[in-house]
């Protein structure tokens, strides 16, 4: 069975990313290799790898479910991390609010809002 490890973002500012993932988003360092420039976060299935590098945004949108839209996105604010729009509900049955990093990549927040999911 193949399971997903990790998603690999090039980022132009190491530290700058690592403090956005780490202290506006929240998720856990695994492992900081400052010597060669990389980061892992996150936790399982949930892992973001920052490797410094030449940021190329615009084809990864990278999507995490909470079970509180409303409440992180509040919280988020309090960090100065404002979503890119509004709110969006969609036909499948969940919220979303979309962020963006500090490379400019896509990080979406959603929670399912349909109970027969």
């Amino acid at each position: 069975m193949m399971t997903l490890f990790m998603v690999e973002l090039l980022v132009a500012d190491l530290n700058a990313s690592l403090c956005w993932y780490r202290d506006v988003l929240g998720l856990p360092v695994e492992i900081l290799d400052e010597a060669n420039q990389f980061a892992l976060l996150g936790r399982a299935a949930g892992r973001i790898a920052l490797k410094q590098g030449v940021a190329e945004p615009g084809g990864v949108i990278i999507h995490f479910e909470i079970p509180n839209l409303q409440a992180e996105v509040e919280r988020l604010a309090k960090c100065g991390a404002l979503p890119s729009g509004s709110l969006k509900q969609s036909t499948e049955g969940y919220r979303r609010a979309r962020f963006h990093d500090p490379d400019g990549y896509a990080i979406v927040l959603f929670e399912w809002v349909r109970s027969d999911r």
